[in-house]
């Protein structure tokens, strides 16, 4: 029945220690073992799933994950996280929750909306940290993220939290400086913006999308973001244009002002993720609630409409 399981504990903890080391004698450190039995591990993990993992950097001599290492690397953290959480049983607190997500996200959604949800459950434990990733790596079982990277669909909900669509914002210093672009050609004429489309979207749900590989020149910048993250004051600096949402720049009351209202930009979809076993929790489904309703707050307070209903745990 269990045949076709062909990773183990062990092979699994190696694997991601040298992703993460990027070394096997710093992973042999790690663990207590020889370097031939870290290598050993390797080898015999890709021989059995019949695919190169690894490979070696010839300048630096650091192992670098491949695509197909990629591929599986976050099941693997899973494996390990599930076996913690086997190991630890009775131990783990229920009433604790870590609540991860970018700077955007935390300051203007969450943020003005921390104290209720000290006042309203004084018994939660919870902390919150900032992860400018599109990745979120080495998850906690209790870690709730918010995030427009969809992975591990088999051991996580992802539940649809907001969809910010990009536009292109410069303050008024710049306007008058250089004037306010009419086209996507006036940019690429003027030396200031060149697109270039990728392979794979970076989400496995939602809008497909174009990524904007954007260069400086002439003193002057487009800044490229990634997902929520779009917070940037090089703009109300009057260093260039910025891609943002409507609901950042309101929210962040930057001093801006839409420039090419024509321009398509990127529409991300955010979601919120966390353990299929963790929503069973009390706490979880308290959470939740409560990053629902500060999101509805946030974005009903700008005279924005929430991109998705939420209908509240009980």
């Amino acid at each position: 029945m269990y045949d076709h399981i062909k990773i183990t504990i062990n092979e699994a903890i190696v694997f991601s220690l040298l992703e993460k080391l990027g070394n096997t004698y710093e992973v042999s450190k790690e663990l207590n073992i020889g370097t031939a039995a870290v290598n050993a591990s390797i080898n015999n993990l890709e021989k059995k799933l019949d695919k190169i993992l690894f490979e070696r950097n010839r300048r630096t001599g650091r192992f670098l994950l491949t695509n197909e290492g990629s591929k599986i690397s976050n099941y693997v953290k899973s494996l390990i996280q599930a076996a913690m959480c086997i190991s630890t049983g009775p131990e783990i607190d229920d009433s604790s929750v870590i609540i991860s997500s970018t700077h955007s996200i935390i300051e203007y959604i969450l943020g003005p909306y921390l104290k209720t949800l000290k006042l309203t459950h004084p018994e939660l434990k919870f902390s919150i940290q900032q992860k400018d990733s599109l990745k979120f790596e080495e998850r906690k079982w209790n870690e709730i993220i918010i995030t427009s990277f969809v992975d591990d669909i088999q051991n996580y909900y992802y539940i649809p939290y907001h969809s910010f669509k990009q536009k292109l914002w410069a303050s008024e210093q710049y306007i008058l400086e250089n004037g306010s672009p009419n086209s996507l050609d006036e940019l690429v004429v003027h030396d200031l913006l060149m697109r270039k489309e990728v392979d794979e979207p970076r989400a496995l749900f939602g809008s497909s999308y174009i990524r904007s590989q954007l260069i400086d020149t002439k003193g002057l910048k487009i800044i490229d973001v990634y997902g929520a993250r779009i917070i940037d004051y090089l703009c109300e600096q009057n260093w260039g244009i910025m891609s943002s949402s409507e609901e950042s720049v309101k929210l962040g009351d930057i001093k801006v002002h839409n420039v090419y209202p024509d321009f398509k930009g990127d529409e991300i979809q955010i979601f919120v993720g966390l353990s299929k076993e963790f929503i069973k929790s009390h706490t979880a489904k308290k959470i939740l609630n409560w990053i629902f309703e500060s999101r509805n707050k946030a974005l009903w307070k700008i005279g924005i409409t929430p991109s998705y209903p939420f209908k509240p745990y009980s």
